[in-house]
């Protein structure tokens, strides 16, 4: 499975976003159309995470993101991107440590990332990265 089909399964694949994904320029395409506020409910189920602090990585605010699914409303391109920001790095997550090691890592606190959890750092383009630098550490077998 090709990265960005990782990534639509995580927002909840072709019944959340209504298209098949097969690679980059089928989320570029879906990012652009607006997806549904509802796939951050999906990242957030597939992710074991609690919804508020991925509203606060993509920079939404709870009452917002309850309209906006309530009302079957599209995300707009910049809040699309940061859902898939977030989405990207849980999908390396799982790749380098497995489904469920890869989530449990995510949510615990890391000596390589100053004792803070990976999931509270992807708030932000240079946090994802961050993240993303400990888990290619990881995955090559460099001790993080």
């Amino acid at each position: 499975m090709t990265e960005a089909a990782t990534i639509a399964k995580l927002l909840g694949g072709t019944r959340t976003l209504k298209h098949r994904v097969a690679g980059d320029e089928d989320l570029l395409r879906i990012v652009r159309a607006g997806i549904p506020a509802r796939v951050i409910s999906e990242l957030a189920s597939n992710s074991a995470s609690a919804i508020l602090p991925l509203l606060s990585a993509i920079g939404m605010s709870p009452r917002t993101y309850d309209r906006r699914a309530a009302a079957n409303e599209s995300l707009k391109p910049i809040e699309a991107n940061s859902v898939l920001r977030v989405a990207r790095a849980v999908a390396f997550a799982k790749k380098a440590l497995g489904d469920e090691g890869g989530i449990e890592w995510l949510h615990e606190k890391n000596r390589a990332l100053n004792l803070r959890r990976p999931i509270d750092l992807l708030d932000t383009e240079i946090g994802t990265r961050l993240v993303e630098q400990v888990l290619g550490r990881i995955e090559h077998g460099v001790f993080s």
